[in-house]
């Protein structure tokens, strides 16, 4: 994977006249943070987070057909020993559009659940929403062998689902079985998704977000389904952004899991806005998880930079 990866982006940057000549964007992230934990465990880290590499590109076929595709990889910046996990795959796929069916992809895609959430603001950081909703159940995937479909637009809503087809021998077909609705104004957001897991894990999500004229920002999730062992759990998280001028903002959020026993995060953040999606943060988060075998009392302190190009 890492010698394949290697070679395919290596071409691409080193052919800027092929690239001007055809249909295909050179993209990437390049996220790390230091962090300073304390309370159950106490360490100094420093952490590449979700920094990625990819090519997209889309062309108009006879018919007014429409196809697009993307690569895309994930990449450890502070992996000074070439581990295995190095590089990882990320979305990876084909696909077709029709402006009236809507469009059809093939290959490695986030289910129509995890496409669904739209009030994420922490994204990728040490307080990432999924903490408690979606990941550690099972419910925030990115499946293989994905089929994934998404309906044009009919005014503010938009229709998805997607399966993963299993490749061992089984009596079951699909591996992720995912559908979801989105409401998208302006100002107003609302998802609302249900996702299956051959392994045994399904639930409910329903998200909504709203943001004001001045630009701040409110949004609220509840999540209620089965672990793959059969237990039920139940999720919520309420988060906002207060942009506090042209270059600085305030995150905040609040979440809290149930089973048998519970786990509670919450995050503040300070932004500085860099441009082009780039920016400086400091985030304290803290999580107190009862639900693991071994419960945690956790503490980060977390200093970022995000460089979008």
């Amino acid at each position: 994977m890492k010698n394949i990866a290697t070679l395919v982006l290596g071409g691409i940057l080193a052919t800027p006249a092929a690239m001007a000549a055809s249909p295909m964007e050179f993209y990437g992230i390049a996220h790390v943070s230091i962090d300073s934990l304390s309370g159950t465990t106490k360490d100094l880290q420093v952490e590449s987070r979700s920094s990625r590499l990819g090519v997209k590109g889309e062309k108009t076929f006879k018919g007014d057909l429409q196809g697009f595709y993307k690569f895309e990889i994930q990449y450890d910046m502070t992996d000074n020993s070439n581990g295995d996990d190095f590089i990882k795959s990320r979305n990876m796929y084909v696909g077709i559009k029709d402006n009236d069916l809507g469009s059809l992809l093939i290959g490695r895609h986030d289910t129509a659940m995890k496409k669904a959430i739209g009030i994420k603001i922490f994204s990728d950081t040490v307080a990432e929403m999924t903490s408690v909703m979606g990941k550690d159940v099972g419910l925030y995937n990115r499946a293989d062998n994905s089929i994934f479909y998404k309906s044009k637009k009919f005014g503010p809503v938009q229709v998805m689902a997607s399966v993963s087809t299993l490749e061992d021998v089984s009596d079951k077909a699909f591996d992720v079985q995912s559908i979801a609705a989105t409401y998208k104004t302006k100002k107003l957001y609302v998802g609302l998704a249900h996702e299956k897991v051959n392994a045994g894990q399904k639930g409910t999500r329903i998200t909504a977000g709203y943001t004001f004229d001045s630009g701040n920002k409110v949004g609220i999730g509840y999540e209620s389904g089965k672990y793959d062992t059969g237990a039920d759990h139940k999720a919520y998280i309420i988060n906002g952004v207060m942009k506090l001028s042209e270059m600085y903002k305030l995150k905040a959020s609040y979440g809290q899991r149930t089973a048998a026993k519970d786990e509670t995060a919450y995050a503040i953040g300070f932004i500085r806005d860099l441009g082009d999606k780039s920016e400086l943060y400091a985030i304290f988060h803290s999580n107190k998880d009862d639900i693991a075998a071994t419960p945690t009392d956790v503490q980060t302190l977390s200093l970022g930079m995000i460089y979008v190009f």
